[in-house]
């Protein structure tokens, strides 16, 4: 979400707890800890978590809690996840396939960013991956990619090779948003540039 999705976020915390009148709406600082819990989300991701909580037959007659919404965003289930993560992973081998590692990318999900970082270690060298390297990466990709969850670092985008050469030369990089831009957008500026080191710390528990 960005800044222009403030107001139609408030409506919806609004809505959904004017419908239990035992909830209580949460106060101006509530409301913008719910936004940093679910800032990284989309708007419409969002409203339908919130949408899912409700009719939750076993926990929407709870008061909503941000970590229901993103259980919700996220799938709550293995196979959901699974099927998320192999659907990253294709998203991952087509943009090697139809793009390549010579320009930077941002995908519209962090979680591909803190996956191939994890596995990889940047963006070139998932164009190097060979053949018989791939059912292992792949199996890598998965389980750092369901191991993601909102808080993590991630770096904002992945650099490719144009940018390092031309970082010598100090010059411009070309930078692709593969999928929805706005999605890219939120993305990029969620990750952050001292992320590696601390993606770095937490590999060993990871993979």
């Amino acid at each position: 979400m960005n800044d222009n999705d403030k107001s139609k976020f408030a409506a919806i915390l609004n809505a959904t707890f004017a419908m239990n009148p035992k909830w209580s709406m949460p106060d101006e600082l509530g409301i913008e800890m719910w936004w940093r819990c679910l800032e990284r989300y989309s708007i419409e991701q969002v409203s339908k978590g919130f949408e899912a909580h409700l009719m939750d037959s076993e926990r929407g007659s709870f008061q909503p809690m941000p970590s229901d919404i993103i259980r919700h965003i996220e799938g709550g289930n293995q196979a959901t996840r699974q099927a998320r993560a192999d659907f990253a992973w294709r998203k991952v081998i087509d943009t090697v396939e139809s793009v390549g590692t010579y320009d930077s990318v941002v995908f519209d999900d962090p979680a591909i960013h803190y996956a191939i970082q994890i596995v990889f270690g940047g963006w070139e060298p998932v164009g190097q991956m060979t053949d018989n390297e791939r059912p292992f990466k792949r199996q890598d990709f998965l389980k750092a990619y369901i191991a993601f969850k909102p808080g993590l670092p991630y770096p904002k985008y992945l650099a490719g090779r144009l940018e390092r050469e031309q970082s010598i030369a100090d010059t411009r990089f070309h930078l692709r948003a593969i999928g929805d831009p706005d999605k890219c957008k939120s993305v990029q500026d969620g990750g952050g540039s001292n992320a590696l080191k601390r993606i770095e710390a937490t590999v060993g528990g990871v993979l």
